[in-house]
């Protein structure tokens, strides 16, 4: 579990200083922005050198419906995020008036749990894209100053880094060392297909779908419906006809409405570079925050400032 509760006083310390950075504007770190902007009187900056706001829950706009570009669904993974669960929906609901409303159709995960939730983030994206807390800079250099201080390419100086697991960075410069946090970059492709309405009817989200997509999500829209679909590693490159075909084994063609495909890039790290990350809490100056899953980022969040 990466919750440092050890760590949490001298977090609290620093929060009382004056500057905080948040590195990258994943949903997990704007929810952390905000709350420590607007329920903690903080002096906020969010970095990155994306225009575009919730890293893999980004959307896109048709006929006036917003649409994620990924299949993205939050269930718990493991038996601890799954004990907190509904601690983190009232956290979530309380805070940021996430709205929240129990699945009845079938989730399909390697994790089995009983009680399965959708959580609707438009009104929180709103309310977050209007602050005045966002910095466009590539992060290049982070280094560590012996006054406590963390300097980010050489010019910008905060009093408090909080760094997402699948940040780009691949050193942070210390005071007599150099950490070596190496990444993989990802470039993941994603395949939303507008449909007519009420299809599949009783699926809502399958990690494993088949031979070609494997994380795909099936949502109501009223007028229509979507289907979102990650394209495997094997078949990534496929042409518009190929996807085309792949999508009409599933369904009738006079179902397709309209097919777009997007690409995602993320930073990925296996575990043992994850845990290479960790040790950068024993700075106290960049905390680390675990964002291989919404639910255990939340936690560690609402143990964090609680």
């Amino acid at each position: 579990m990466d919750i440092l509760l050890t760590k949490k006083n001298d977090m609290k310390k620093k929060l009382m200083k004056t500057k905080v950075a948040i590195l990258g504007s994943s949903l997990p770190m704007l929810l952390l922005a905000y709350y420590l902007k607007n329920k903690k009187n903080i002096d906020i900056v969010i970095i990155d050198n994306s225009k575009n706001l919730g890293g893999a829950w980004q959307k896109f706009n048709y006929k006036g419906v917003q649409i994620r570009k990924q299949s993205n669904v939050i269930v718990p993974i493991n038996k601890l995020e799954e004990k907190n669960q509904n601690k983190i929906n009232t956290f979530l609901k309380k805070n940021f008036n996430i709205k929240i409303t129990k699945i009845y159709k079938k989730i399909i995960t390697s994790y089995n749990t009983k009680n399965q939730f959708s959580y609707n983030f438009d009104y929180f994206f709103k309310k977050i894209s209007k602050e005045k807390i966002f910095k466009k800079v590539l992060i290049k250099k982070i280094r560590l100053l012996n006054y406590g201080k963390v300097e980010i390419n050489n010019k910008l100086k905060f009093d408090l880094v909080f760094i997402p697991t699948y940040f780009g960075i691949k050193k942070i410069y210390g005071k007599d060392k150099v950490l070596k946090i190496n990444n993989k970059l990802i470039k993941s492709e994603h395949v939303i297909s507008i449909l007519r309405p009420n299809l599949f009817k009783n699926i809502y989200y399958s990690d494993f779908f088949n031979n070609f997509f494997d994380r795909v999500q099936f949502m109501q829209h009223g007028r229509f419906s979507s289907f979102s679909a990650r394209i495997i590693k094997e078949k990534k490159g496929s042409s518009n006809k190929i996807i085309l075909n792949e999508l009409k084994k599933i369904f009738r063609k006079s179902d397709i409405l309209k097919v777009n495909k997007f690409k995602y890039e993320n930073f990925y790290r296996n575990k043992d570079q994850i845990s290479e990350l960790k040790k950068i809490n024993k700075s106290k100056s960049i905390i680390h925050i675990n964002t291989t899953s919404l639910m255990t980022s939340t936690i560690q969040i609402m143990n964090y400032l609680r």
